[in-house]
C-alpha cells in the first residue's frame, strides 16, 4: 500500500519468507499482517531519522548506517536534490543495518 503527497511518502512493506521447499530456493511468500511502515517527508536539506519503533527500536538512527537513511542520502546525492527528507519507520519485523557509508 502506497499513500502520497506532495512532501510526504507512506509505504507498507510486508513481511516475507523465503526457502520454502526442500532443496530449491524456489517458495517463498508475504506475510500481509506483518511488515515495516516508513514515512518519507520531504526537508529543506539533509536526512533526518525522526523515530523508530516497532520490535527492534534499537536500529541506527544517524542516516549513514540506517538501510533508509543510506539509500535517501545516495538518491539525494545522485540526483542532485535541493532538499532533504526525514523518516519515520514503524516496524513490526526485524530491519537490518546498513553496511555501506555514503
Amino acid at each position: 500500500m502506497i499513500r502520497n503527497s506532495r512532501t510526504s511518502c507512506k509505504v507498507f512493506a510486508p513481511a516475507s519468507v523465503a526457502n520454502v521447499s526442500v532443496g530449491f530456493d524456489i517458495l517463498g511468500f508475504s506475510v500481509p499482517v506483518l511488515g515495516d511502515e516508513i514515512m518519507v517527508e520531504k526537508t529543506g536539506s539533509g536526512v533526518e531519522i525522526v523515530s523508530i519503533t516497532g520490535v527492534v527500536s534499537d536500529l541506527p538512527m544517524d542516516p549513514k548506517d540506517n538501510t533508509a537513511g543510506t539509500a535517501l542520502l545516495k538518491m539525494c546525492e545522485e540526483l542532485g536534490l535541493d532538499h532533504g527528507f526525514k523518516i519515520t519507520n514503524k516496524g513490526n519485523i526485524f530491519s537490518f543495518r546498513s553496511t555501506h557509508n555514503y
